[in-house]
């Protein structure tokens, strides 16, 4: 059995810039190094052998932590029969919190609308402070159980030990955030 990896932290913050395929891996190496300081960032032969790695992810998979793009709804498994909702709550995503969701996000937020959207359109939604505490918990959710999601995915495949025990997940997702 391989060795299980001890820099979580780091190979999950590598693999969110690597997703989003806008930087180099001497770009990827830099904003690592800023981020966990000189001592404590792994080497870059290291890194090198991570983004093989992740290059060789199933595309369906890695597709999810990319931007979302409603032309793969059902790579996101979301029928394209829902399609219209699938546009509204990526507008009223990116209206409430200002940035752009993932496929995997957006995944997770069809699927809980229909647990908890109570047959609504978002539109049809009123404006109050009850609707928008219920936004904020649904994204506190969605986000929640993306992270838990693509932590156990990405531990089964690349050997992460530890994944299974809660305070791991909770440091690991306040320690991936850009500062």
């Amino acid at each position: 059995m391989p060795k299980t990896k001890e820099n979580v932290a780091q190979m999950q913050y590598a693999y969110q810039i690597w997703n989003q395929k806008t930087s180099t891996r001497k770009d990827i190496y830099q904003k690592m190094v800023r981020k966990f300081g000189t001592r404590t960032t792994i080497s870059f032969s290291t890194l090198n052998r991570w983004l093989l790695q992740y290059d060789a992810l199933p595309e369906d998979e890695v597709m999810q932590d990319g931007p979302y793009e409603w032309k793969w709804l059902a790579h996101y498994g979301i029928p394209w029969q829902e399609g219209s909702l699938a546009d509204e709550l990526y507008r009223e995503y990116q209206l409430r919190t200002k940035t752009y969701p993932t496929g995997r996000h957006m995944k997770w937020l069809w699927r809980q609308w229909h647990l908890e959207g109570q047959g609504f359109r978002p539109r049809e939604l009123p404006n109050t402070d009850d609707t928008t505490f219920f936004w904020e918990q649904l994204f506190k959710n969605i986000h929640k159980r993306v992270e838990e999601e693509k932590i156990e995915y990405m531990a089964r495949k690349l050997n992460w030990g530890n994944v299974h025990n809660p305070k791991f997940l909770d440091q690991t997702h306040s320690k991936t955030k850009d500062p």
